[in-house]
């Protein structure tokens, strides 16, 4: 693509990066990030919140899927 002709060398430097460190070293690098633009404090709250939303959506999802009537049993 024309858009990333420009930026190329960057993007095969991150592919590289990847390949060699693995996306552990990527999320690391987030987190770094999102630390000090928001401080520890701020930055696990927000990891807290992720979390919380992550256990109320598979709790959710779980309970759905427990109502559907499944195939081969005769509804009470």
């Amino acid at each position: 693509m024309r858009a990333f002709d420009k930026r190329r060398s960057r993007l095969d430097d991150a592919q590289d990066f990847l390949a060699r460190r693995g996306g552990m070293a990527v999320l690391l690098g987030c987190w770094a990030t999102v630390e000090k633009a928001i401080g520890r404090d701020g930055a696990l709250i927000a990891v807290a919140v992720v979390l919380l939303a992550l256990v109320v959506w598979k709790v959710r999802e779980h309970r759905a899927s427990s109502r559907e009537p499944r195939s081969g049993h005769p509804d009470p």
